[in-house]
């Protein structure tokens, strides 16, 4: 997308456009003492409201819309504003060497390990979760296209299961190939698997051991889920091949001969496809009723905003359309987080990252320009903001975002003056935050602009 950019020329500020590829934030690092005829205001009208999120795709391996994601959040997770929510994991499994275990064994375990994501872990982490792991009945279309609404059935046997509080620490475990020795890895978590289930994977024919399509028709994967109800989000990482501690299944055999015994670990692989599955109960949560219309958007007086399209805050600026033939020098956009009665504060921190929307065109919903900018810069802190800053002295803390390239695009008519607010990364990030609502009376909403006017 062009941008576009302005160059001052001297005191009496001379103002010449032109379409370039640079990019350079509208004015960004222009807001200096020296600049003149610049006017600044921050009292704009600003309205909003909460929405539902929008569908999550959760895997596609179809042209330019693949989506393949690395975490996955894992919980049955009771949050006391946005209702309940629970996450279960679909993943085949491929086996690594590609040849079936050899005969004559004996069997020492089969284990299902998934390492922990913990910067995706939100709320109490420190209670004890229950899971439960069952064979899917159903294998993956890879012409399809999975949202976190699509689910597989499962068959009715449990082959693993167990009940721990996370552990965030590296482990020690067995490395076994040709012989045993220990090491380190990362947190993760173990779950043993059940003896006659990896009897009956160890026994797939072997034509489909050297196949990995046949392979995962006669295996179709598992589904992994947590049964308790908890006050936290869990998430694990499909995606950690660099390290022994990658996710997968591990087979672990012994050969016993007159002279010797030789143990050997066979490896499966995850995420062949993967895919997440989200099911959410609002009941009555404050966030059911803002949805349901139970509280009038008139009367609502937070934003919700919930990771993974759980819902989505929406803010407009009318005022914004009256501003005609300026140029954006710096617009900063503040808004305040909040504790909603019934909340847990010090269990359920604001999301660390926000990120704003807008919609194109095809109605689409896209970042704003700035955080591109932002991202291709590597600097997304530093240009566009987003992230939570905690207040001090029993003051709310803060989201400020930098929108003065949006903006600019939003006065030369090309888009609405709506954006949507969203949790960041929104296909993965397992918190939520709380606001205030635009226009509340001590803690609005506040949009900083330093325009200059330019002459007809």
């Amino acid at each position: 997308m062009k941008k576009c950019c302005f160059l001052i020329l001297g005191i009496l500020a001379i103002f010449s456009f032109h379409s370039c590829t640079d990019s350079i934030l509208a004015g960004s690092d222009l807001l200096d003492d020296d600049l003149v005829d610049v006017v600044s205001v921050d009292t704009f009208k600003i309205t909003s409201a909460t929405q539902a999120g929008d569908s999550l795709r959760t895997y596609s391996v179809i042209g330019n819309e693949a989506t393949i994601l690395q975490s996955f959040a894992l919980g049955n997770f009771n949050d006391p504003i946005f209702g309940n929510t629970r996450a279960s994991l679909f993943s085949q499994f491929i086996p690594v060497e590609n040849v079936q275990p050899l005969k004559d064994y004996t069997l020492d375990s089969l284990v299902l390990v998934l390492p922990y994501e913990k910067g995706q872990f939100y709320g109490a982490t420190d209670e004890l979760f229950s899971v439960e792991v069952r064979e899917m009945a159903d294998s993956f279309n890879f012409s399809k296209r999975y949202f976190a609404t699509d689910a597989f059935p499962t068959k009715p046997t449990i082959v693993g299961s167990r009940s721990f509080v996370p552990n965030q620490d590296s482990v020690t475990v067995s490395i076994t190939n040709g012989e045993v020795k220990t090491s380190k890895v990362p947190p993760q978590m173990r779950i043993r698997l059940s003896d006659e289930f990896a009897r009956r994977l160890i026994g797939i024919d072997t034509g489909a051991y050297r196949n990995n399509l046949k392979f995962i028709q006669a295996f179709f994967g598992l589904n992994v889920r947590v049964t308790s109800s908890n006050r936290a989000m869990i998430s694990v990482n499909l995606a950690s091949p660099q390290n022994y501690g990658r996710a997968g299944l591990y087979l672990y055999l012994r050969y016993v001969t007159t002279s010797a015994t030789t143990r050997r670990e066979y490896r499966y692989y995850p995420r062949f496809a993967a895919t997440a599955n989200i099911e959410r109960n609002r009941n009555n949560s404050l966030l059911g009723q803002y949805l349901s219309g139970a509280t009038p958007t008139a009367q609502q007086d937070f934003i919700l905003v919930q990771g993974q399209e759980g819902s989505t805050g929406v803010l407009k600026f009318p005022g914004i359309k009256n501003l005609k033939n300026v140029v954006v020098n710096k617009a900063e956009l503040t808004i305040r987080a909040a504790n909603a009665p019934g909340d847990i504060a010090n269990l359920f921190n604001p999301s660390t990252q926000l990120a704003l929307f807008f919609k194109d065109s095809d109605g689409r919903l896209r970042l704003v320009n700035d955080y591109a900018i932002a991202n291709e810069n590597q600097n997304i802190k530093g240009l566009f903001g987003g992230n939570y800053v905690s207040g001090t002295n029993n003051v709310p803390g803060t989201y400020t975002f930098n929108l003065s390239a949006h903006l600019g695009e939003v006065m030369q008519g090309k888009y609405a003056p709506e954006l949507y607010i969203k949790a960041f990364p929104f296909g993965e990030n397992t918190s939520r935050s709380v606001l205030y609502r635009a226009d509340h009376p001590v803690h609005k909403a506040v949009l900083r602009l330093a325009y200059t006017q330019l002459k007809n």
